[in-house]
């Protein structure tokens, strides 16, 4: 049951699709591409384009992840918040709902959900999150580029302190990820990609239970879980 539990969390977290930023990265042309020196205005700097992502209130994405032989895909829909986050893992599916002061992990096969405290347990990582308290001073532009479909600033975030360096591709329009790629100091990496980013209201009802679901309160449980990676 705990392994369960801890998968469905972090189900929401992460997401992998090819695509890369710079001419010396880019082999898939028809995903990736630069845009230096096309002669138009200056573009904001990367700071400002950061903070444009902090004010978006309601998406839907899709995200896919890889993380050595860690392979995740979901959809995500956000409302301020609020969250919903829905995968499948071996043909069984589960949905991740916080409505601000609750975390349920759902089945809807079973009709069956699992409570927990928001306070107690662990955030979910979404892509406001990757980009919120930046430094500004530890942010190297990279450049322009396209990336699953969108144009991007690229920008490098690095961390002496864990010695850690982030790799993001920015949505020159919204402020916020298309792709991630963090690796730590022994070199493992991870990538997240987020896709089919729609920025709207969501509808209300997407962050709660449906009726009749058959709830398991376990809120006093949550701060003992293990922290997730990433955290």
């Amino acid at each position: 049951m705990w392994l369960i539990l801890i998968t469905a969390f972090i189900f929401v977290c992460f997401g992998l699709t090819g695509c890369l930023g710079s001419k010396k990265e880019a082999n898939t042309p028809a995903q990736v591409s630069t845009e230096e020196g096309t002669g138009q205005k200056k573009a904001e700097s990367p700071a400002d384009l950061l903070a444009k992502g902090q004010k978006l209130e309601g998406m839907s994405y899709n995200y896919t992840l890889t993380s050595g032989n860690l392979k995740m895909s979901g959809r995500v829909f956000l409302q301020q918040n609020k969250l919903r986050s829905e995968s499948k893992q071996n043909g069984v599916e589960t949905i991740t709902i916080m409505d601000g002061k609750t975390l349920y992990s759902y089945y809807p096969a079973q009709n069956t959900a699992v409570k927990f405290s928001a306070g107690n347990s662990e955030e979910v990582e979404t892509p406001v999150d990757y980009t919120k308290n930046v430094d500004a001073s530890k942010i190297k532009d990279l450049g322009t580029g396209v990336c699953n479909g969108v144009t991007c600033r690229i920008i490098s975030v690095s961390s002496a302190q864990i010695k850690t360096e982030t790799k993001m591709w920015i949505h020159s329009q919204y402020g916020i990820p298309v792709r991630v790629e963090s690796s730590d100091e022994s070199g493992n990496k991870t990538v997240i990609d987020y896709t089919n980013i729609k920025v709207e209201k969501q509808p209300s009802e997407l962050f709660t239970l449906p009726q009749g679901v058959k709830v398991t309160d376990m809120s006093n449980l949550a701060g003992k879980l293990p922290k997730m990676p990433g955290n």
